[in-house]
């Protein structure tokens, strides 16, 4: 089983009109917290709970200073 690392909250969900998520924009955007405002939250590796997902964390990330 898959435990995802990355949880976002969306404030609005939109759908299309077959009321299907389109997921394309959400791709896009991944886990980079300067192109959206919603919260991420992250599970850190050897961490059990997740946690805010910050300016500094997403740095540590996007410089290779956690091991996913």
């Amino acid at each position: 089983m898959q435990i995802p690392l990355f949880i976002r909250f969306l404030s609005k969900l939109s759908t299309t009109t077959t009321y299907k998520i389109p997921k394309s924009n959400m791709k896009k955007i991944g886990f980079d917290i300067s192109k959206t405002e919603d919260p991420i939250f992250v599970l850190l590796p050897g961490s059990s709970e997740y946690i805010l997902l910050t300016e500094e964390i997403h740095s540590n990330i996007v410089n290779k200073k956690y091991r996913f």
